[in-house]
């Protein structure tokens, strides 16, 4: 026979009980909130999806939403409550065609009822041997669209104006899909520069695209490692711009965003500085913008260090400029010139902002 053995129940164990039976209430019901608006998110996409499919002249094929875009409506159905968008991507293929059918999903807040209200666009296109057709809702016919087949092709080659496209893409949370193929292209061919120090990098960068306050697109090359943040390459014209760079960024959390308000695990982010881009000097020599580059983000550390260019030959390294800026020189130890000093000094003014 087991033996039991009764103790005293002190004050600190049961408030710490009690506080776990309310979280586990509290999670429990969040979870059936939860569940309940992906399953209604879901069933409105489906349905939708089937009405528009039922308007083009399809073979009996399935269709099957891509399990990326399912999770993350699972995980993220509460965003839907406020104002939210997203492409969701239901796929089919048979023996010669795959069809895509691109549900982009908006939600609105409306102050008068309970619930916000959803609107959706759609995009229907297929590929069969390379050559693409979108499916034109007003006319109802499959027709080509030169932009669209482009932008395909681009796509298709997996390289560099491959992953410029995509990340434009993500950057607009409509998607080019439902934007003018025209202006992508146009997007891409005005940076072309920046493409082809993309390529020489072999993966030390990537692209991250920003919105100024001017409502203008900036498109900048930064640290594939996101453990090396502070600096940025811009094309100006024919140049090169260097410049020092601060995403503004906060560390997302690792939870679904419909715990966070039970689990504070959300820490804020060692180093993180308000946004800001501040220019150092420009180059015409892509050659030479490459050998700086490898110099700054050709280094793997375990813990996130800023790497702040105030030259091609010199940058600010540490884990935090604001407290104890350490300047690194190519060649070590030399002097900095007038400019560099200009640049640091510029960067210490910023630098004591966040105080």
């Amino acid at each position: 026979m087991a033996k039991t053995i009764a103790f005293p129940l002190n004050a600190r164990v049961a408030s710490m009980a009690a506080t776990a039976r309310e979280m586990t209430a509290a999670q429990s019901e969040a979870l059936t909130e939860q569940q309940s608006l992906f399953e209604e998110l879901l069933g409105f996409l489906e349905k939708n999806a089937k009405e528009c499919l039922k308007e083009a002249t399809l073979p009996q094929v399935e269709f099957r939403m891509d399990p990326a875009d399912l999770k993350d409506l699972l995980l993220h159905a509460d965003a839907w409550l406020g104002n939210h968008q997203r492409n969701f991507t239901f796929r089919a293929a048979n023996d010669e065609t795959e069809y895509r059918l691109i549900l982009n999903l908006r939600s609105q807040e409306n102050d008068e009822e309970e619930h916000s209200s959803y609107l959706m666009n759609a995009t229907l296109f297929s590929v069969t041997d390379g050559r693409v057709q979108i499916f034109d809702y007003q006319a109802k016919q499959w027709e080509e669209d030169r932009e669209l087949q482009k932008y395909w092709d681009y796509i298709e080659t997996g390289e560099a104006e491959a992953e410029y496209l995509k990340g434009l893409a993500d950057f607009f949370e409509v998607g080019l899909y439902f934007q003018s193929y025209s202006d992508a292209l146009a997007n891409l061919r005005e940076n072309r520069a920046l493409v082809r120090l993309y390529r020489m990098l072999g993966g030390l960068g990537r692209f991250e695209f920003v919105a100024n306050g001017a409502g203008d697109l900036l498109v900048l090359l930064v640290p594939a490692d996101p453990r090396r943040p502070g600096s940025a390459v811009q094309c100006i014209g024919e140049q090169y711009a260097l410049c020092q760079y601060f995403s503004g960024k906060k560390a997302e959390s690792t939870i679904p965003s419909w715990l966070a308000d039970i689990f504070a695990t959300e820490e804020e982010e060692k180093g993180h500085l308000p946004g800001a881009i501040l220019g150092v000097c420009a180059e015409r020599s892509v050659k030479k913008m490459v050998q700086c580059l490898q110099l700054w983000w050709d280094h793997y550390t375990p813990m996130t260090v800023y790497t702040i260019p105030i030259s091609t030959r010199a940058a600010v390294q540490t884990e935090t400029p604001w407290e104890e800026p350490t300047v690194v020189t190519i060649p070590e130890g030399r002097e900095l010139t007038v400019d560099e000093q200009q640049s640091l000094f510029r960067l210490c003014q910023f630098l004591n902002k966040k105080n």
